[in-house]
């Protein structure tokens, strides 16, 4: 036996060493039962522990062989007719079961040895399921249209190219129109949501938390050096509602990560966007808290490059100790917000952990692929929402209600449902082809996670045809006519109504619809004919207001909701919404007058201030729970 122990695993002669196992725990048994007062001299356990060790470690070898031989057998089609799921998302489990029960049915007695088996065979199973998830992603990647998947291209373009570009996204567009969905696409998708909701079931079978506190009652507690290095890998995923360099309200932005005055990383530039999204990686080994500088300039090919924002990222290894990947949004001066994702390297001896990171992982993993559906649509529900396509049977009624219009009247113009209805013909029969497949194949939570993100980005569009970008100086833009805001606002509410399902209310309900970017855009009609004077005082009043503590802290369930999440979706009034002081700003950027840029550079540098006043407070707050919890306080 001690011979064998010291084998290759891969030669051991596994179907004659646990059989052996079984019998010699038999005679054990019968050595008890009859002599009892005679204790055996030996421990059996000691024996056949190594066995069970290097029967994991063959297994550990050989999950590549377990993902792949479970996605070469599938078809990719639902496995029965509502399954959602493909037959690889089960089959991957019922390897993992099996040598489950192979390592159940030992009745290893001694409880220490035993947690410490399925801990390693969780940790095999748990990278088996991250190996699945990396294979099904890439193959649902591979679905998706070129302009999605290769969106970054462009920041390597020169002039030329940039140029030759603009005159193609019209095909561009038309292109993006024309891809549709597949069940295929769908199927991949929730089979990550399917292996998720199996590995929750694994975990209870395996009895993790009870396994758990048998790991920590045996095992002596780890501790770590602060002082090691430590591997940080940080994501660069995007930006938002960055300030606007270019006359055409638009940015070309990179950024620039720098420690002690010195350079230590640089995005590509993506052009013409205020919403820019790079998906970088900078790996970095600290030893200590670290600050950097992070500057996003806009790129400028003939003259110096301007700086757009900047803000200071600060990193310390013990706020990333659960090895858990971060997303961090990190506020820029002034305008704008950084999506980083901060993860440090490594991983814990501890059996909760293995499933809690691959848990994670796959709910990212469901999030990232909702958000590439969505920007596979995007180009398409762009071209059908902007002012040519909305506006093009309404520009001769404005000019003759200009001519008709009555100093004596303030009659307002009518926009009937038809001529709305008409305008949003493109929009519904590209929806009308892509949502279908999406409806039929994507799971409940899928579906309504990519109708969620839908929502907000044609709200965002749309909300670009009334207002400029948010920044300190007045804009060139002018508001909108009578008639094109009449538009606009029942242009949102007819689109709300399709997706709710029409006058059956039989689509998505509308506690999903009336979300908070919702009431902020209807919002706009209290505010969007006021005077410079009026939006100025009414922005000073709200920010007031918001400042005003408060006599006493109530649980808020937000409008239309109801307290504990059950319950009837009661919507809330529109005249009950208060407008979003960020919107105030952008709408009185179209008031030029000097008073007006000078209130708005005050107005921003003030809010900008209060956010990082508040992020130096958690930073503060932070550093002395460190302390508490190391005795240091």
């Amino acid at each position: 036996m001690q011979n064998m122990a010291n084998m290759d695993a891969r030669k051991l002669p596994m179907d004659d060493v646990f059989p052996l196992y079984q019998l010699c725990r038999e005679l054990m048994a019968l050595y008890e039962q009859y002599a009892p007062s005679h204790g055996a001299h030996f421990s059996l356990e000691s024996w056949f522990r190594p066995y069970v060790l290097k029967y994991i470690d063959v297994l550990d070898s050989t999950i590549t062989d377990w993902v792949t031989s479970a996605i070469a057998q599938d078809t990719f089609e639902e496995v029965s007719v509502g399954a959602g799921h493909s037959s690889s998302a089960s089959d991957l489990f019922q390897f993992f079961y099996e040598p489950l029960s192979w390592v159940k049915g030992l009745n290893w007695p001694d409880e220490y040895q035993r947690a410490v088996f399925i801990s390693k065979l969780a940790k095999v199973f748990c990278r088996a399921v991250d190996l699945y998830a990396q294979y099904i992603e890439s193959m649902y990647i591979a679905c998706l249209p070129s302009t999605v998947t290769t969106t970054a291209r462009t920041e390597v373009m020169t002039l030329t190219e940039r140029f030759s570009f603009a005159l193609r996204s019209e095909s561009a567009e038309k292109k993006a129109a024309e891809f549709t969905f597949t069940p295929r696409m769908c199927v991949l998708m929730n089979n990550i949501e399917a292996v998720r909701q199996r590995l929750d079931e694994l975990y209870r079978n395996m009895e993790v938390d009870e396994l758990a506190e048998i790991l920590h009652e045996h095992m002596p507690e780890q501790v770590v050096d602060p002082n090691d290095p430590k591997m940080f890998e940080i994501v660069f995923i995007g930006a938002e509602r960055l300030r606007p360099m270019d006359s055409n309200e638009a940015s070309d932005p990179f950024i620039v990560m720098s420690h002690e005055d010195r350079e230590v990383f640089r995005t590509k530039t993506v052009y013409a966007n205020l919403n820019p999204r790079w998906n970088e990686t900078y790996n970095v080994t600290l030893t200590k808290e670290i600050k950097y500088l992070i500057i996003v300039n806009d790129e400028d090919k003939v003259h110096k490059n301007r700086l757009c924002a900047w803000q200071h990222l600060y990193i310390d290894p013990m706020d990333y100790e659960d090895y858990m990947p971060h997303d961090v949004w990190l506020d820029l001066a002034q305008i704008g917000r950084l999506q980083l994702r901060i993860t440090m390297k490594g991983e814990r001896e501890d059996l909760q952990f293995y499933f809690g990171r691959t848990f994670r992982s796959l709910k990212r993993k469901e999030s990232d692929l909702s958000g590439t559906i969505v920007d596979a649509m995007l180009p398409a529900v762009q071209a059908c929402l902007n002012e040519r396509v909305l506006f093009q049977n309404f520009r001769s009624k404005s000019i003759l209600s200009f001519f008709n219009a009555s100093s004596t009247s303030a009659k307002v113009t009518q926009v009937s449902d038809e001529e709305c209805d008409k305008a949003l013909y493109p929009l519904f029969d590209y929806l009308e082809a892509a949502l279908p497949v999406l409806y039929d194949y994507l799971s409940t939570d899928n579906m309504t996670m990519v109708i969620t993100r839908l929502w907000k980005e044609m709200l965002n569009t749309i909300e670009t045809l009334l207002m400029p970008p948010l920044s300190t100086t007045c804009s060139t833009r002018t508001p909108l006519t009578e008639v094109e805001t009449h538009v606009v606002f029942k242009v949102v509410e007819f689109i709300k109504l399709y997706l709710n399902g029409g006058d059956a209310g039989d689509g998505f309900p509308l506690k999903i619809l009336e979300t908070s970017k919702y009431r902020d855009f209807v919002t706009l009609h209290l505010i969007y004919d006021q005077s410079a004077e009026e939006l100025m005082r009414d922005y000073t009043n709200l920010i007031k207001a918001a400042a005003q503590p408060r006599l006493g802290r109530q649980q808020s369930n937000g409008p239309g909701q109801t307290p504990g999440g059950g319950g009837r979706y009661q919507p809330v009034k529109k005249d009950m919404y208060k407008p979003n002081p960020e919107s105030m700003l952008r709408v009185l950027r179209m008031r030029q007058s000097p008073e007006v840029e000078d209130f708005l550079e005050k107005a921003i540098d003030t809010q900008s201030k209060a956010r990082e006043a508040r992020a130096q407070t958690k930073r503060e707050q932070m550093a002395y729970q460190r302390k508490v919890m190391l005795g240091q306080a």
